[in-house]
C-alpha cells in the first residue's frame, strides 16, 4: 500500500505537463492567424493580450493535463505512454486532481466569457466520455 503522499506524487506525474505543452505550437500558430481572439472581451485590437495568456494557461496547464490524468486513471497503463516511460499505478487521487483542475479551469473561463466556458465544458465532457470506462 502506497502512502498518501506517494499517491499525490504519482497523480502529479500522470498530469504529463511536458506532453501537454507539445500542443503549444499549434495554439501559438492559431493565435497568430486571427485578428482577434474569440470569446474574450479585450482582444478586439490585439490578439496577444492578457486574455490570450489566460486562455493558454487554462488549456495547457489545467484542461489538457486534467484530461491526461483522467484518461490515465481509467486506462491503467503499465507501459510507456505520453512521455512517461513507466507510469505509476492509478489511484483515486488522480480523479480528485482531474476534478479540481477542470473546476478551476471552468471558474477562470467564466471570468472571460460565458461562451468560452460552454465550449470548454463541452471539451471536458467529450474528453471524459472518451476516457470513462463503466466497468473496470
Amino acid at each position: 500500500m502506497t502512502s498518501n503522499r506517494q499517491q499525490w506524487i504519482d497523480a502529479i506525474l500522470h498530469l504529463r505537463l511536458h506532453f501537454s505543452l507539445l500542443l503549444m505550437p499549434v495554439y501559438l500558430f492559431a493565435l497568430s492567424q486571427v485578428p482577434t481572439l474569440p470569446f474574450v472581451e479585450d482582444s478586439y485590437t490585439n490578439p496577444y493580450t492578457i486574455s490570450g495568456i489566460i486562455v493558454f494557461f487554462i488549456l495547457h496547464v489545467l484542461v489538457y493535463p486534467a484530461s491526461n490524468i483522467f484518461n490515465g486513471y481509467y486506462d491503467t497503463d503499465t507501459r510507456s505512454v505520453g512521455g512517461l516511460k513507466n507510469p505509476p499505478p492509478s489511484n483515486v487521487k488522480m480523479l480528485w486532481l482531474a476534478n479540481i483542475l477542470d473546476l478551476v479551469a471552468l471558474a477562470i473561463s467564466f471570468l472571460l466569457k460565458i461562451e468560452f466556458t460552454l465550449i470548454l465544458l463541452s471539451y471536458i465532457t467529450a474528453s471524459r466520455i472518451y476516457s470513462y470506462r463503466l466497468f473496470l
